[in-house]
C-alpha cells in the first residue's frame, strides 16, 4: 500500500487513465481513513490538535520519556 504522500503525486504523473482512476480512488480512501483515525485520536484525547505548539511539543517530549522508560 502506498503512503498518502506518494499517492498525492501518483495520479497526476501516470498517463494511463485506468491507473489514474485506481490511484485517485486509493488516495481518496487513504484521506477518509486518516480522517476517521484523527477523529478517534481527538475524541479519546490521544492527539491534542488544538493545543498550542508549545503544549504539543511538551506532550510529545513527555510521551517520548514515557516510551523509553
Amino acid at each position: 500500500m502506498f503512503g498518502l504522500t506518494g499517492l498525492t503525486m501518483a495520479p497526476a504523473e501516470t498517463t494511463n487513465p485506468q491507473l489514474r482512476q485506481i490511484l485517485g480512488a486509493q488516495l481518496n480512501n487513504c484521506v477518509v481513513s486518516h480522517h476517521r483515525l484523527s477523529d478517534i485520536a481527538l475524541n479519546k484525547g490521544w492527539y491534542q490538535a488544538y493545543a498550542s505548539p508549545m503544549q504539543q511539543m511538551q506532550t510529545d517530549m513527555q510521551d517520548a520519556r514515557t516510551a523509553i522508560m
